[in-house]
């Protein structure tokens, strides 16, 4: 069983308190990488391990165009609900080919565990 399979799994079944409850607790650390990089409107935004799409949520009142991937289904449909017309994909993180991240303004990987 890949990565991608395992993750899906273990954080599918709490999808919803997680992005809840844990999300907003990061939002200020989110709100200081996008002044840092100066996200600004019209830039693309790929959030890679999209969790329950907090970070998402957050890029997408500044004005930029949102993509997503997510391993996990619940989370993946927590965050199209709070970004109705981002562009989200159930997918493994490992597996993005480098060359299809070009044109990107702003990449988020997961930071939440590693604080």
């Amino acid at each position: 069983m890949g990565n991608a399979k395992i993750q899906g799994n273990l954080w599918n079944s709490s999808a919803r308190d997680w992005s809840e409850l844990q999300e907003p607790l990061q939002r200020p650390l989110w709100d200081s990488i996008y002044n840092a990089i100066n996200l600004s409107e019209g830039s693309n935004f790929l959030d890679a391990g999209c969790g329950g799409g907090g970070a998402c949520l957050l890029a997408k009142q500044r004005r930029v165009k949102i993509t997503g991937i997510e391993a996990a289904p619940g989370m993946l449909k927590c965050a199209q609900e709070q970004v109705p017309d981002g562009k989200f994909t159930l997918g493994d993180i490992q597996q993005i080919i480098l060359s299809s991240l070009l044109g990107f303004f702003a990449l988020r990987t997961p930071c939440s565990a590693t604080v």
